[in-house]
């Protein structure tokens, strides 16, 4: 993937410049340093662009551009923060036969997958439209909880330490490990 991408930045090299980049002070537009992320194909592979908003959101909260639209930017939606959303039903599964698959590892297409992401993706904007929460922050804050505390087949609810810091809106440390659900996994890479 890297080195495919160096290989484009190189044959691009009279329309693409790292300085320009950094020098975007807006996601979108012609100018937009989303935009010009997306024009490279690794990027642009996947319809939700996680990779391209999480190197937004890096760039946003590490400092490094200073943008004038940040309400216009889009979650990162990975499998860490697919399984927050469906295990403490900030994204609630209504149809049991879609829940019984989540508990058992089935198979969902990549439009199935990619329309759970959607609904996900919705959530979060909903979320910080609504409650004046920056993507970059929430999608941080998911992702670190999924990673550190909400594992796939082992999440660390209950610790010698101290809880999961979200243990109180969360039930489902109080059911079997055989009936949370999980995120479906795929081979593409997008997430």
């Amino acid at each position: 993937m890297l080195r495919n991408t160096a290989f484009e930045l190189l044959e691009m090299k009279s329309t693409f410049s790292f300085k320009s980049l950094l020098c975007s002070n807006t996601l979108l537009g012609k100018e937009g340093f989303l935009t010009k992320v997306n024009a490279l194909t690794v990027f642009k592979e996947d319809p939700l662009h996680k990779k391209s908003n999480l190197l937004a959101h890096l760039a946003i909260r590490a400092k490094i551009i200073d943008i004038t639209d940040e309400h216009c930017l889009e979650p990162a939606i990975d499998y860490h923060i697919m399984r927050i959303y469906l295990r403490t039903k900030r994204l609630l599964i209504k149809d049991n036969s879609i829940s019984i698959i989540l508990k058992n590892n089935g198979t969902f297409t990549n439009e199935e997958i990619n329309e759970l992401r959607s609904f996900i993706k919705n959530t979060m904007k909903f979320t910080c439209s609504n409650f004046n929460i920056s993507m970059a922050n929430l999608c941080f804050v998911d992702w670190v909880l999924g990673r550190e505390f909400c594992h796939y087949d082992n999440p660390i609810c209950k610790m010698k330490n101290g809880d999961c810091p979200i243990i109180d809106k969360c039930d489902s440390y109080k059911i079997p490990q055989s009936e949370l659900l999980k995120e479906p996994l795929n081979n593409l890479g997008h997430y």
